[in-house]
C-alpha cells in the first residue's frame, strides 16, 4: 500500500501515525514521489503512484477519484482548483473575490482535509478568481523549478463587446503575468519580480521529434510518450481522430479514437488519461448533445472511454452583450 494512503487512513480513523509504522516499514515501498504527479491542466492532476485523479468537480468542489473506475476517494467540502502535489500537500487555487490578492489551499492529498492556506499579494488591477467571468481571465499553473515550487500566473481583462464595435483605450485592457514562488514549510509565498510566466511547450521541437512521422508531435504530461494524430471519418460522429502513440524510443504501443487531434494525456501501461474540452454534437434528428470540459480514461485499442467524470469550467461561455 502507497505510504500516503495508509497516512490518509491514519487520519481518517484518528489513529496516530506511529501505529502504522510497522505497515509502513513492512508493507510499503520507497516513498511515493511527489514528481509522479503530474498535471493534465491546471485543475486535473493525476497521480500514478497514489493511483488518484485530483480535480474540481462542475460545482469547483476538489474531487479525488480513484484512477481504476472513476469512482470518488473524497470530495470537498474545499473548493477550488487543484495545482500542484507538493512535499505531501494538495495545493489548491480557491475562489477569490475582491483584487490584489490570490488565494491558495494545502490540503491532505488523501482526506481533503484543509492543513492550512495562503494569501498571496498581488499587483492591485489581478482579480485571481477561479469561476467564469465575461471579460475577465484568470490562470494560474505549478512549475518545480531549482527544487521550489512556482506557481506562474496571467490575467487578461477588457472591456466588453457586442455588435457595436468602439476602440479600446488602453485603461480598459488589462494583460499581466508573475510567478509566485511558495515556501510550505514556512508557509510563506513571495513574487519573483521580473520573472515572466512560462508555459510549458506540450509539442516536440526538432530535435525531440521521431523520424519518418509528417504530424504535429505531442509530448505526455510526464513527457515518456509522445502523440500524433489524423482524421478518419465516423458514422454519425463524422470527423474524429485516430491517436497513434508511442513510447520516448519511438515504439508504437496503440491507437484510441478521440474527437480533437491533442489533448493533454498521461498514459500507463495501456490506459490513458485525458482532459477533453466542452463538446458539442449536432444529431440527425437536429438535436445537440452537450458536455462541459470532462476527465476521460481510455484504454488503447477501444474506442469508447472505460469512465469519464465531468469537470469545473473557469473559462465564460455565455452571451455577450448585443
Amino acid at each position: 500500500m502507497n505510504p500516503r494512503r495508509l497516512q490518509g487512513l491514519a487520519r481518517k480513523v484518528q489513529f496516530p501515525i506511529y501505529t502504522l509504522l510497522f505497515w509502513l516499514l513492512a508493507m510499503a515501498p520507497a516513498s511515493a514521489d511527489d514528481n509522479a504527479v503530474h498535471s493534465l491542466h491546471p485543475g486535473v492532476l493525476i497521480g500514478i503512484d497514489d493511483q488518484l485523479a485530483w480535480v474540481a468537480d462542475p460545482r469547483g468542489r476538489v474531487s479525488a477519484l480513484e484512477l481504476a473506475d472513476g469512482s470518488l476517494s473524497w470530495q470537498g467540502p474545499a473548493e477550488g482548483l487543484p495545482l500542484a502535489l507538493w512535499r505531501g500537500e494538495l495545493l489548491v487555487l480557491a475562489r477569490n473575490e475582491g483584487r490584489g490578492t490570490m488565494s491558495l489551499l494545502a490540503l491532505d492529498p488523501l482526506t481533503g482535509e484543509q492543513l492550512s492556506s495562503y494569501v498571496v499579494q498581488m499587483p492591485e488591477r489581478v482579480a485571481a478568481f477561479i469561476d467564469a467571468q465575461p471579460g475577465r481571465r484568470f490562470e494560474a499553473w505549478a512549475m518545480i523549478e531549482d527544487d521550489a515550487l512556482q506557481i506562474h500566473w496571467e490575467y487578461a481583462e477588457r472591456s466588453l463587446r457586442g455588435a457595436l464595435l468602439v476602440e479600446e483605450t488602453d485603461a480598459a485592457r488589462v494583460q499581466l503575468s508573475g510567478v509566485i514562488e511558495l515556501d510550505t514549510a514556512e508557509r510563506q509565498a513571495a513574487p519573483l519580480d521580473g520573472k515572466p510566466a512560462r508555459r510549458p511547450r506540450i509539442d516536440l521541437d526538432a530535435s525531440e521529434r521521431l523520424p519518418d512521422i509528417a504530424a504535429t508531435q505531442f509530448h505526455s504530461a510526464n513527457r515518456r510518450h509522445v502523440q500524433h494524430a489524423a482524421a478518419v471519418e465516423v458514422p454519425v460522429l463524422g470527423q474524429q481522430w485516430r491517436w497513434t502513440l508511442h513510447e520516448g524510443n519511438g515504439r508504437q504501443i496503440g491507437t484510441l479514437l478521440a474527437p480533437y487531434s491533442t489533448a493533454p494525456f498521461l498514459l500507463q501501461e495501456r490506459q490513458v488519461w485525458w482532459r477533453s474540452e466542452p463538446l458539442a454534437i449536432a444529431r440527425a434528428d437536429g438535436t445537440i448533445d452537450a458536455w462541459g470540459p470532462r476527465l476521460v480514461a481510455q484504454d488503447i485499442g477501444e474506442d469508447l472511454p472505460r469512465w469519464i467524470f465531468e469537470l469545473f469550467d473557469p473559462v465564460f461561455r455565455g452571451p455577450l452583450p448585443p
